[in-house]
């Protein structure tokens, strides 16, 4: 069937830099699926891994032209309390601009403000900078060590320095355009600590779920199965009806989905 490649490659390319720059949840992405209808209509699931805590984390999105704000169907993980940065809640529309807004600025202004920033946040600022700077207060300790990480400062300039001459207008345009973790961070902290306009710190896992249950249900890593928990198993089908359910799909996919449920649960009876 014929689709428009180039803007299916464009957006896969979006969809994996939200779930890496414009969220940083800790989660390194290492499955990606871009899934296409006749009609053109596209799904992504993209997985990540913690290497800390050793869990995934799935990220759900469906046809959308909003890539910025709460784009998701569904973030599906263990929620975590902190060492977490984003700027994808629906609130947090100054910050986009302002991060936008800065983009665009001379990179030897940012890289001069990010100086400021990371200056206050290791507590080596003037009484000036504390007067105008922003939630450094609240910011946790988790968080801090988020912004604390190793920066190429080279790098950062090398990559604002890009998206400058690119000009862009839209934030997909800045990721396409080579906006990544690193920087992002650094525009994040200077949004916070000098105009007072902090990205959320809250994880935006919309649907937390219980890892155990899934682990391991029809047999374990070796391949070898064993007999299912049937108590466990009612409670992932219960669970993944909720989902659907919640899910922002049309009436007709719930049906559908919930129809291949039902089916499951039948031959469980079985």
């Amino acid at each position: 069937f014929d689709v428009d490649k180039s803007r299916l490659k464009r957006i896969s390319k979006i969809v994996a830099k939200v779930d890496t720059t414009l969220v940083q949840d800790g989660h390194q992405l290492y499955h990606h699926s871009l899934l296409v209808t006749e009609k053109g209509n596209w799904g992504i699931v993209q997985q990540g891994m913690n290497l800390e805590t050793k869990f995934a984390r799935r990220y759900h999105w469906k046809e959308t032209e909003n890539f910025v704000v709460e784009p998701h169907s569904a973030i599906a993980g263990v929620k975590r309390d902190n060492k977490v940065i984003n700027i994808i809640e629906r609130n947090k529309d100054n910050v986009r601009k302002l991060v936008l807004d800065l983009l665009k600025e001379n990179p030897k202004k940012i890289l001069s403000l990010y100086k400021q920033a990371e200056a206050m946040l290791k507590g080596q600022s003037t009484l000036d900078m504390w007067v105008k700077g922003g939630s450094i207060s609240i910011i946790s300790k988790e968080a801090r060590l988020v912004y604390m990480k190793p920066v190429d400062i080279s790098k950062i300039q090398e990559v604002l320095s890009s998206i400058y001459e690119a000009k862009p207008l839209t934030f997909e345009e800045a990721l396409i355009n080579g906006l990544g973790p690193s920087t992002a961070r650094a525009l994040y902290l200077i949004a916070d600590l000098i105009y007072n306009e902090p990205p959320s710190y809250k994880d935006p896992v919309n649907y937390p779920y219980d890892p155990f249950k899934y682990a391991f249900a029809v047999g374990g890593k070796d391949g070898i199965p064993f007999p299912v928990n049937r108590r466990v198993a009612w409670e992932v089908i219960y669970t993944l009806e909720d989902f659907i359910s919640k899910a922002k799909l049309s009436e007709s996919d719930k049906r559908l989905a919930l129809s291949k449920l039902r089916e499951l649960g039948s031959s469980e009876r079985a």
